[in-house]
């Protein structure tokens, strides 16, 4: 007998694609507002509970993600960070509620507008929905060259 798989979400569950959306909306976003050193956008998209993984270097929680992005900002170090869609891989994830993973290419920006790639990194990034917004609840980076 073959069975039949239903991949119709239950009830008040969005389907793949509808999280697909928003979890690449929200990552959008995210980034947008680091890259421009927008620290109320930035900090809204980071949950007060953030765990973030580099490499071997230490957790960090967001209020010490805050600190270095404003040290950053105030050098006037410009990042700019490019997803490799390709690589992009998003499930649900209860209680989380979402998991995505990938490639990210990180730029420097010089003064004339040319970029320098600075690294080359995997990341895994659970997301939590609160009050309908989506936050980064941990982000771990790794692999960077």
């Amino acid at each position: 007998m073959n069975a039949v798989l239903d991949l119709t979400p239950a009830p008040g569950l969005m389907s793949h694609d509808q999280l697909v959306a928003e979890i690449t909306t929200a990552d959008e976003q995210n980034f947008a507002a680091y890259d421009s050193c927008d620290t109320a956008a930035y900090a809204a998209s980071l949950s007060p509970n953030l765990e973030f993984y580099q490499d071997n270097q230490p957790v960090k929680n967001s209020d010490a993600v805050l600190t270095a992005f404003g040290q950053r900002c105030a050098e006037g170090i410009k990042l700019r960070r490019k997803l490799d869609a390709s690589s992009l891989i998003v499930n649900a994830a209860p209680p989380e509620d979402a998991i995505e993973a990938g490639l990210h290419r990180i730029y420097s920006v010089k003064p004339d507008g040319s970029k320098h790639l600075d690294a080359t990194a995997r990341f895994t990034m659970v997301w939590s929905k609160k009050s309908g917004n989506w936050q980064l609840l941990r982000v771990i980076s790794y692999d960077h060259r």
